[in-house]
């Protein structure tokens, strides 16, 4: 295989790994390592593959080879860190962590990334492990705390979810994400009033979130804050004009109030650009007493199929 190929595979193992494609990433490394077995960057995308698929034996074969044949590398000390701690080998996974960081004392970013994308795959354990080793390496990162204090809230740790966007916030007080992140954690322990001002804070902070202005809406609608929240639900859509979602709160809110016209006619265009609202608004119960006038008979209840 000439060079050019090797090089071409090599790029392609990497295009995937940064697109968290690892069978495929590790798919084009087995064909560089088939040609050239001691090729040090196929050997630790390989070794980094086979560490985010779960593969440690095979993950710390290609990882000590790459440290046998090429030397010491921070990424590689970091990756059997990761490995021994999932192994439950806290010993080895001290010594690796201390080998990376005293190679590389900037090794958050690595960390980071790793913690991200285990957090995509639901892997919460892996994700709060990497993300905390982020934090350590750099303490003064704001959006690393944010990343996990959102690994603690969905892994059922509503206070230290709160520590890690308070400290967030610390760093950066204008920080909109983790302001927005406090008011969704807020908001799912009915802390209204507190979640109020931190979405309020995450607008302030950046004007153009639709998402906490939809997030706002929904909460001041169960204060009873009707008229603050159709402010709200309108700010979003003047930003984002097609956001179903907000059509749909909007409805529901009109519902609320006894104004069928305006629900249905909201709910409409929710449905229109999202079709599987139909089946939320069948389910959630906010349009049940409506189902007998003729804007949501012919939204809810028409069978699609018909003519």
């Amino acid at each position: 295989m000439e060079q050019k190929e090797i090089e071409k595979y090599t790029e392609l193992a990497l295009l995937h790994q940064t697109k968290g494609q690892f069978k495929d990433a590790l798919k084009y490394t087995e064909i560089v390592l088939r040609e050239i077995p001691e090729n040090r960057k196929a050997l630790e995308l390989s070794g980094f593959s086979k560490t985010m698929l779960g593969d440690f034996e095979g993950a710390i074969k290609d990882l000590n080879k790459y440290l046998k044949l090429h030397g010491d590398n921070a990424r590689i000390y970091a990756y059997l860190s990761l490995i021994y701690t999932r192994l439950g080998d806290a010993p080895r996974a001290g010594k690796y962590f201390r080998l990376a960081s005293e190679l590389n004392p900037d090794m958050c970013v690595m960390w980071r990334y790793m913690g991200r994308a285990y957090y995509e795959e639901n892997k919460l354990d892996l994700a709060i492990d990497c993300l905390d080793k982020s934090t350590k390496c750099n303490p003064d990162i704001p959006n690393t705390w944010v990343a996990l204090g959102a690994a603690y809230r969905k892994h059922g740790l509503p206070e230290k979810a709160e520590a890690c966007y308070k400290h967030a916030l610390d760093i950066k007080p204008d920080y909109s994400e983790a302001h927005y992140n406090m008011g969704n954690l807020l908001s799912s322990q009915q802390r209204y009033d507190e979640a109020v001002e931190s979405y309020r804070a995450a607008i302030e902070d950046n004007p153009n979130r639709y998402d906490a202005f939809n997030n706002l809406g929904t909460i001041l609608v169960s204060l009873d804050r009707y008229e603050e929240a159709r402010k709200a639900y309108i700010s979003a859509l003047k930003i984002k004009p097609n956001y179903a979602r907000c059509f749909f709160n909007l409805a529901s809110m009109w519902s609320k109030l006894k104004k069928p016209v305006r629900a249905a006619s909201a709910l409409k265009i929710a449905i229109d650009l999202e079709p599987q609202r139909k089946a939320l608004a069948l389910q959630c119960g906010a349009f049940d007493n409506y189902l007998e006038e003729p804007e949501f008979a012919s939204l809810l209840l028409r069978n699609d199929n018909s003519k």
